[in-house]
């Protein structure tokens, strides 16, 4: 019976992330829904400028909304991370597996922040295009995305895998770090636009 118990528990802890995750996810949409719809598509068509100043709009809307929950997302994951070092800290198994389920869930939690704020920011109407030379804040913010974005698919995966006792908890926490690094840096580029 011991046994049919334990073979279950990385069932319950992948309940808490996802559990999380679903939070998340309803934090994220809730600014949308309390948004205004958009105009139905008229027959005629919308002149330049107006559709222009539409975007614009709706842009600047989506990403104050990416940078509320990109925050978000770096407090909660510096939150998760915390807790994770504490719980591999701990010696007694009640005490372990209570804060693992808390871990797993923050991390479903961050999980769903991060997709919300990068939703946002994919899906954003183009703005002017602007000339650059070389490398500027919003360049190196969007290069930085993609190592972030695959370092928090590589976090999840080995914190699944670390779980369910495929690997050392050392690894996990390694991508946690890199990953936290790399949306902190990314984050501030933007802030302090290097």
């Amino acid at each position: 019976m011991t046994r049919s118990r334990t073979r279950h528990r990385p069932i319950h802890r992948l309940g808490a992330f996802a559990l999380g995750g679903l939070l998340a996810g309803g934090l994220a949409l809730a600014p949308c829904a309390q948004a205004e719809p958009l105009p139905l598509p008229s027959p005629a068509p919308i002149p330049d400028a107006e559709r222009i100043d539409r975007d614009a709009a709706v842009r600047g809307n989506q990403l104050q909304l990416h940078q509320g929950l990109a925050l978000a997302t770096l407090g909660s994951m510096a939150l998760t991370a915390g807790l994770g070092l504490y719980t591999t800290s701990l010696s007694a198994p009640e005490q372990h597996e209570l804060f693992q389920h808390v871990h797993m869930g923050l991390g479903g939690l961050t999980t769903g922040l991060y997709l919300g704020a990068a939703t946002l920011a994919l899906t954003a109407p183009q703005g002017y295009a602007l000339e650059r030379e070389g490398w500027d804040a919003v360049t190196i913010h969007r290069s930085l995305a993609w190592l972030h974005a695959a370092a928090l698919a590589g976090t999840v995966t080995l914190g699944i895998l670390t779980s369910i006792g495929r690997i050392p908890p050392s690894t996990h926490g390694l991508a946690g770090g890199t990953t936290f690094g790399l949306l902190a840096v990314s984050a501030g580029v933007i802030a302090f636009d290097f």
